[in-house]
């Protein structure tokens, strides 16, 4: 560049270098001025860039943000209605709890009644078993007072009749005995004490004769 623009003084005159520095200078001027008007633009162009990358930036900050807060809301709206569905299941499992506590407390209660009626059963069976035994046992007892009864009555028939031949046995002895023994008799069986004599003699008649087979 140099050389030319110094071949270009040794070849033009005055006039012509001076329009030569002056179109030089103005090159010069313009291509800094265009220079400087890229450098303008490319600061420019890098500013509106860099606003749209941060343009772009916020709104993705801002969508993300938007799109947080609509998670965040369907994330409790979730919850809310998992809740909500958590307690109904739960009002309905303690509904079911209920009616089935109830009905095990009804089933219990008919047990018991059913029990206490069966109970009750067996201790009228058991009553009316241990009246008949009872009955049984008193009709046997019974039976066993009237045998002894019986028997006591048949002994005692049996003693009367003993003492009543030995009475005839005493009186016959003493009838056949003489006078000695008849007053013996007498004095021994207390007679006289309470019988006249008549009447005893009447009743030491009726013996013999009785004792006899012969009528009174």
């Amino acid at each position: 560049m140099y050389s030319r623009i110094r071949h270009k003084f040794l070849d033009f005159g005055p006039q012509q270098i001076y329009y030569l520095i002056n179109t030089n200078k103005t090159k010069k001027n313009k291509k800094e001025e265009k220079e400087n008007n890229v450098y303008v633009n490319i600061q420019e162009q890098e500013t509106e860039k860099e606003k749209e990358i941060q343009k772009e930036k916020e709104e993705r900050e801002k969508e993300e943000k938007e799109k947080e807060e609509k998670e965040e809301i369907e994330k409790e709206k979730e919850k809310e209605e998992t809740e909500e569905i958590e307690k109904e299941r739960e009002e309905e499992e303690s509904e079911e709890e209920k009616e089935e506590k109830e009905e095990e407390i009804q089933e219990e209660k008919e047990k018991e009644e059913k029990e206490k009626e069966e109970k009750e059963k067996e201790n009228e069976e058991e009553e009316k078993e241990k009246g008949k035994e009872e009955r049984e046992e008193k009709e046997k007892e019974k039976e066993k007072e009237e045998k002894e009864k019986e028997k006591e009555k048949e002994n005692e028939e049996k003693e009367k009749e003993k003492e009543e031949k030995e009475e005839e046995r005493e009186i016959l002895h003493a009838l056949t005995g003489g006078t000695e023994r008849l007053i013996s008799f007498l004095n021994k069986t207390k007679i006289f004490l309470y019988k006249e004599k008549e009447e005893t003699y009447q009743l030491l008649r009726q013996q013999l004769r009785r004792l006899r087979g012969l009528p009174n």
